[in-house]
């Protein structure tokens, strides 16, 4: 089926990188996650590498190049 097509920015998700890794899907696997989110150096690895991905998609060259890239489509 034919739809809105997905922008990068329309998936929360890809702000994450290792849905597998902050995820649970139980009482057990949450509570686990609330442990390992109490150890500052496993919440800062998780930051720093949300900070760089979001960087990357949503910085100014980004906003450029996917602008570019738009009007580049639209002539062909």
């Amino acid at each position: 089926p034919l739809g809105k097509p997905k922008l990068p920015h329309d998936d929360p998700g890809r702000a994450l990188l290792d849905v597998g890794e902050i995820g649970f899907e139980d009482e057990a696997g949450l509570e686990a996650l609330v442990r390992r989110s109490m150890d500052k150096s496993w919440r800062s690895v998780w930051c720093d590498a949300v900070e760089k991905r979001m960087r990357e998609r949503f910085s100014m060259d980004a906003f450029a190049r996917d602008t570019i890239s738009l009007v580049q489509r639209s002539f062909t």
